[in-house]
């Protein structure tokens, strides 16, 4: 059985980062919740799966929930949430 390599996905350009912080801002209460119960963490999944439903209809690169997740809280997000 033979596994498909993954493939890289397209970087972010500035405006597709811009969109993100401002998408992540709207569900800020959710996603910055500090709570770890199953509540919370439901929650959570939910607030990330529609900042990537709404960034995959007006982004023309699709990512997953996942994937928006890794480049916000190591990359863009909240390094510029410090800034403010």
């Amino acid at each position: 059985m033979e596994t498909q390599p993954l493939r890289r996905a397209a970087n972010m350009m500035l405006s597709e980062k811009q969109e993100l912080v401002d998408l992540v801002a709207k569900y800020a209460g959710i996603i910055e919740n500090k709570m770890t119960d199953r509540v919370s963490a439901a929650e959570k999944g939910v607030a990330w799966a529609a900042v990537s439903s709404e960034h995959n209809a007006i982004s023309s690169t699709r990512r997953t929930a996942e994937q928006l997740k890794q480049v916000c809280c190591c990359n863009v997000y909240w390094p510029l949430a410090a800034q403010i």
